[in-house]
């Protein structure tokens, strides 16, 4: 008796046993799966902040009157995955550039206009290809938390240039819209984290594509 008793706790027990490791294996392999369709390329969904932009903001009125001469709209489309906008404002320059990043139905596109404020229209656009490969860039946008870029309002005043250059975001999916803007970044780069942080993503985003500002 102490036998079959002996012989049924140890079955019990080494059936408990297969079942955890088979959980284990289980969850290890569903960790994988997800990991890697995450950067696949084809799962880019990164949080976007529901922040408003502040109306009485020059650059967000700014820009707004720009995208109607680039033929701009923002209009945000069920099959929209996510589309990242950079302005670049040299503040003592007629000459203004957008960087395009946009993704819809899996496919990455990228594109570049140039245009003047003096004539209210666009001079020039090009499509634009990464020097690595799209999966790579949406692995280092995801890196970057692309949305949840600061803001400069809060830098401190001593830190901050009347002229140079603004760079001006506009991050917006299906669903939400986050704008934000940051002026010199790589002025200040090495005595602000929020600095560093754009002049970072900048920086790769512009070596990327072969921009100049």
């Amino acid at each position: 008796m102490l036998d079959v008793g002996r012989n049924t706790f140890e079955h019990s027990t080494n059936m408990k046993l297969s079942i955890r490791i088979l959980l284990f294996t289980s969850l290890l392999f569903f960790s994988c799966v997800t990991k890697q369709k995450r950067v696949s390329g084809q799962d880019f969904d990164p949080i976007i902040s529901p922040q408003d932009a502040d109306t009485s903001d020059l650059y967000y009125k700014d820009i707004k009157v720009w995208k109607t001469w680039l033929n701009l709209s923002d209009t945000q489309k069920s099959n929209l995955s996510i589309e990242f906008r950079i302005w670049c404002s040299p503040e003592l320059r007629i000459k203004k550039q957008l960087i395009q990043l946009r993704k819809s139905n899996g496919l990455w596109k990228a594109k570049l206009y140039s245009f003047d404020i003096r004539s209210t229209k666009l001079e020039n656009s090009k499509e634009l290809t990464p020097k690595s490969n799209w999966t790579n860039i949406e692995n280092r946008l995801i890196e970057f938390n692309i949305g949840q870029l600061p803001d400069d309002a809060k830098v401190p005043a001593e830190l901050l240039y009347d002229d140079g250059i603004s760079f001006i975001a506009e991050i917006f999916d299906a669903k939400s819209y986050r704008y934000t803007k940051f002026s010199n970044p790589h002025l200040i780069a090495k005595r602000n984290k929020e600095a560093n942080y754009w002049d970072a993503l900048l920086t790769f985003i512009f070596d990327e594509f072969g921009i100049s500002y």
